[in-house]
């Protein structure tokens, strides 16, 4: 089984993938694989935001690096 936490070879907090799973999609990335969209941001540039528990729509809004 899939340890869910682990992006990337490293470990975040629960819930923290799917979140970002989110993000990938609200920004249209153009992989569209949950396995391998995450390649395309840093993640630990959107942890931030995560641990002060913004949605992926409020995140991005916050994020000048995609405005």
């Amino acid at each position: 089984m899939e340890n869910r936490n682990y992006l990337n070879g490293k470990q975040y907090p629960h819930g923290y993938r799917d979140w970002l799973w989110k993000i990938c999609l609200e920004l249209d990335l153009k992989d569209k694989d949950i396995n391998t969209a995450y390649k395309q941001l840093d993640t630990d540039a959107w942890l931030g935001y995560f641990m002060e528990g913004l949605s992926p729509k409020q995140a991005i809004q916050e994020d000048n690096s995609y405005a």
